[in-house]
């Protein structure tokens, strides 16, 4: 069982106590005095002034006390004061970082999943070895040309104020996970850019018009593969990203 303290409200009776005793023993001590026909003042004094001393002595010590108490109650609320102040701009830190950020990411997400999900159908392996038809080669193409904005807008995402401006109550691991993320989607990105170029020559023609492109297809083969992997790359990004973000958001109860 864990030890239980006194109510921060409630006042010390130690002190109180001994200051008590020390007043009646003093009156005792003083009446019985008193009783003494012999004993002057002057012998009194010199009698007791050790005791006199002491009895000072306490009462300053419970004077001080009690004044200690009241400024540590004093510093403790101004404390917990600015605690709260300092929580409160936290939380709206994250809060901006995370709305509508983080549901913008998620559905991009999806979108990326959409793509992904060809890989593990065995795609890539039948696109390297040259046994996917042409025509299925240029659906391929188009979806991967149409999920780069995708991408562009993940990496966006990134870099909007409100995210940098709460990247200073990160953890390191999701540090860590926002800049592998990063790395991941600056190589995606990069194949994509190679595709977009391509799209204008190859990607964009009929069925029926590819056999006059047919010469180089080896070079559209990589540029495809390159950016099938791109997106299984960031999709893995954000799969270790989120946990993360949805861990900050518990701890600053923000309900994303």
């Amino acid at each position: 069982m864990k030890p239980t303290s006194p109510p921060p409200n409630e006042e010390p009776t130690l002190p109180a106590t001994v200051v008590a005793c020390a007043l009646m023993l003093a009156t005792a001590l003083l009446f019985m005095s008193l009783a003494d026909d012999k004993a002057t003042g002057e012998t009194w004094l010199f009698r007791y002034q050790t005791l006199l001393t002491g009895i000072f002595a306490i009462g300053a010590a419970f004077v001080t006390v009690k004044q200690m108490q009241k400024t540590d109650e004093q510093s403790e609320r101004r404390h917990q004061e600015l605690a709260r102040l300092q929580v409160r701009a936290e939380k709206l830190k994250i809060e901006r970082m995370l709305l509508p950020q983080f549901q913008q990411l998620r559905l991009h997400y999806k979108e990326l999943l959409h793509i992904q999900r060809k890989e593990k159908g065995n795609f890539l392996d039948w696109l390297e070895d040259g046994e996917v038809p042409h025509d299925q080669i240029l659906r391929a193409a188009d979806e991967l040309v149409s999920v780069g904005n995708d991408l562009s807008v993940i990496r966006e995402i990134l870099d909007r104020v409100h995210w940098r401006a709460a990247a200073d109550l990160f953890g390191g691991e999701l540090q860590f996970a926002e800049e592998r993320l990063k790395k991941r989607l600056d190589i995606a990105l990069l194949a994509f850019r190679r595709l977009e170029n391509l799209a204008g020559s190859e990607f964009v023609l009929s069925e029926k018009d590819w056999g006059i492109h047919a010469a180089r297809p080896v070079v559209d083969r990589t540029a495809i593969i390159e950016a099938y992997r791109g997106v299984n790359m960031v999709v893995g990004g954000l799969d270790k990203l989120f946990p993360h973000l949805f861990r900050l958001a518990d701890l600053y109860q923000v309900q994303v």
